[in-house]
């Protein structure tokens, strides 16, 4: 038995994909935790976390997903964007 508590702050948990980043916030729907890197993939794939919460007071998830959009409305770098 440990003292430490069943659940804790990010730095607690590992990316459920990449396991090496802390992880950053937590998928609603399916209860995984993502790291901002792994969860930044996932917007520009097109398959954008929707349902979330973000382990610390910040909104950089919010803003990442502000700034690239979401699922269908995805906006991918083109050539005309330089």
């Amino acid at each position: 038995m440990t003292d430490r508590p069943a659940s804790g702050g990010k730095h607690r948990r590992p990316c459920s994909f990449c396991t090496v980043h802390p992880a950053d916030l937590r998928d609603l729907e399916t209860g995984k935790d993502w790291c901002l890197g792994c969860a930044k993939s996932l917007i520009l794939a097109g398959d954008a976390i929707t349902d979330y919460e973000e382990f610390d007071e910040g909104d950089r998830y919010k803003h990442l997903l502000a700034d690239h959009g979401s699922g269908l409305f995805t906006r991918f770098r083109s050539s005309d964007d330089d």
